[in-house]
């Protein structure tokens, strides 16, 4: 995978910003050109355009950036897709809100939007994210599902591991708890009930013949690998599986096995999103994939 632009939306608040905390990093390692776009409303006037774009040089000047810089006038997300739209290769990196609040911008359904419907990837910080240790990527957790869209998500991992020299995680969560819980079963442990226990235990060895399966191709292309089998809910075990290997860069597709939207954001991504610490890399699927 080529990223030729990494564009990062601000609007002068911290939390914005902090996402530069990973898109400066990313943008140097793949020698690619920085762009930071600010966006102010259709009733601004001439001096909020000029406030911008002294803020954004001002800014760029602070961290010694070489960086493209677009105001623009519209709604945040229509104009954040639309200058993404006019780059190759691009890859956004923008903040959504945490903890501590949300910026100018109602974060959460902005970055909502464009993850939607943009097509280049998107790379989505919490508040306190933090920056890179030295710049380094030293983890990337990526989860599958089997499915080819999964799979899309799986080469921005390997691209991503490639370029920093990263241990990949690849994991599938075998969502057993699913065939429990419809029978109203509190637990889903094997033994709970038959032949939903036969079952279950079906997804889990199949789970593992995939990881096998996946984790020893990615050996054979020189990659460091560690691969695991969960097994319940997707969204809890991935956020107590991130706790405990604690990467910098989670890798997710926006789709999943059939085309069902498994993974997309508003769901178990974004579940992950908001309770755990790590950012999530949001790949959307070519088209090629639906046909």
């Amino acid at each position: 995978m080529t990223i030729n632009s990494v564009l990062v939306p601000l609007d002068g608040s911290d939390l914005a910003e902090e996402a530069l905390g990973y898109a400066v990093p990313i943008a140097r390692r793949h020698d690619s050109q920085i762009h930071l776009v600010f966006v102010i409303g259709h009733d601004a006037d001439a001096s909020e355009d000029d406030e911008a774009r002294k803020y954004l040089s001002s800014l760029s000047e602070r961290l010694e950036l070489d960086a493209e810089m677009h105001v623009r006038i519209g709604a945040p997300a229509d104009e954040i897709i639309e200058t993404v739209d006019d780059l190759d290769d691009a890859l956004i990196v923008m903040t959504t809100h945490g903890r501590t609040g949300i910026g100018r911008w109602f974060y959460g359904s902005v970055a909502d939007k464009v993850v939607h419907a943009a097509d280049a990837p998107v790379l989505l910080l919490r508040s306190g994210a933090g920056t890179l240790d030295g710049g380094n990527i030293q983890k990337i957790l990526s989860p599958v599902d089997g499915s080819a869209y999964s799979e899309a998500a799986l080469g921005w991992a390997k691209s991503m591991a490639k370029t920093f020299d990263s241990e990949l995680y690849i994991t599938q969560v075998a969502e057993t708890a699913n065939l429990y819980s419809s029978l109203g079963y509190e637990t889903y442990a094997p033994g709970a009930g038959q032949p939903m226990s036969d079952v279950a235990e079906y997804m889990v060895n199949e789970a593992h013949k995939y990881i096998s399966k996946v984790s020893s191709d990615l050996r054979e292309q020189g990659f460091q690998v560690q691969g695991a089998v969960l097994e319940g809910f997707a969204g809890e075990e991935l956020i107590a599986y991130e706790r405990k290997i604690q990467p910098q860069l989670i890798v997710m597709a926006t789709r999943g096995r059939a085309g069902f939207d498994r993974f997309i954001f508003g769901s178990v991504a974004e579940r992950v999103l908001k309770s755990g610490q790590t950012p999530v890399l949001m790949v959307k699927p070519t088209e090629a994939l639906d046909a």
